[in-house]
């Protein structure tokens, strides 16, 4: 099984801190685009020619891909926001439910305990009618409920405690 751990908070930042830096990426190539886009030749031969036009092709090729790039990073950042979004209104609609649980567990725990309490009190109107050698036997299964309980309500305590302690 698999276990994910998100901060939406952190999710969020990386978000605006991809947004940032794409930004300041997009204003580089803006700023570089005019001299590098339409390169005058060094001389009017036509190998100088050639070059720049090959340069100029070059830094258009760079800028269409710089583009795509771009676009990938911006539906990135918005995935990523989404993201946020999502475990954020998950955790917020999950919380009331763990909340549930471990009342659920605290009731089960304490009819547990209740119920070995009316046994034990029970079992202490007959005791002295069964024979010597059975008595011993006849508190074991006060004391087996008595631990389900304990150890229910330990474990389930101690668990749920952890996941609301991680929430």
């Amino acid at each position: 099984m698999a276990y994910v751990i998100a901060t939406p908070d952190l999710m969020a930042a990386g978000a605006a801190d991809l947004e940032t830096i794409a930004s300041t990426v997009q204003a580089a190539h803006l700023a570089a685009a005019p001299a590098t886009v339409a390169l005058t030749p060094a001389a009017a031969d036509e190998v100088s020619a050639g070059i720049a036009s090959l340069f100029s092709q070059q830094a258009q090729d760079y800028y269409a891909r710089a583009r795509q790039v771009a676009a990938s990073q911006e539906q990135f950042a918005r995935n990523l926001t989404a993201s946020a979004a999502s475990y954020a209104s998950t955790e917020d609609a999950i919380m009331p439910l763990l909340l549930g649980v471990d009342t659920g567990v605290r009731q089960a725990s304490g009819s547990l305990l209740y119920m070995t309490l009316a046994y034990f009190t029970w079992t202490q109107t007959w005791y002295d009618l069964v024979p010597g050698q059975l008595q011993p036997f006849v508190f074991l299964p006060s004391l087996v409920f008595l631990l389900d309980a304990f150890f229910l309500y330990a474990f389930w305590g101690v668990v749920v405690k952890s996941i609301l302690d991680a929430v």
